[in-house]
């Protein structure tokens, strides 16, 4: 079995029992060399430290991480509304914004038709291919 990290065994010191199964360490300044008591946090699974590691991220990012969330392909802060839903993904969100999946859909059917491939930026799609490619992401009115 691997040694136990360091800060894994100043938290059981001071907890007085081993770390349940699955809990994972949190260094709150994130630096991983700094195990004092009131630098370390326990959390019950590596989902639950994933989770607060990306809201960290969306906070540095100067975004609400309750209301918003960091697209992967363009990298910016948006709110929610702006990506589709996707049961697989923890936070029911597609990682991806509506605007980089319409470019992502565009680039796809560019290049079935076999026309040259050039990945093209939501600037650079005429109006009529945002209009319609936004078009296929609204809500549909009940």
């Amino acid at each position: 079995m691997a040694a136990k990290r360091v800060y894994v065994r100043i938290v059981e010191r001071v907890i007085g029992h081993s770390l349940p199964k699955g809990a994972h360490v949190h260094h709150v300044d994130q630096d991983r060399t700094n195990n004092r008591n009131d630098n370390l946090c326990v959390l019950q699974s590596a989902a639950e430290h994933f989770g607060l590691h990306q809201r960290l991220r969306i906070l540095r990012a100067a975004g609400n991480p309750w209301t918003q969330q960091i697209c992967i392909d363009c990298g910016t802060v948006k709110d929610l509304a702006e990506f589709s839903t996707a049961p697989r993904y923890q936070n029911g969100r597609s990682r991806q914004c509506r605007s980089c999946t319409a470019a992502r859909a565009v680039i796809y059917y560019a290049r079935k038709a076999g026309r040259p491939l050039r990945k093209l930026t939501v600037a650079e799609m005429s109006e009529k291919q945002r209009h319609a490619a936004h078009a296929r992401w609204q809500p549909v009115e009940m």
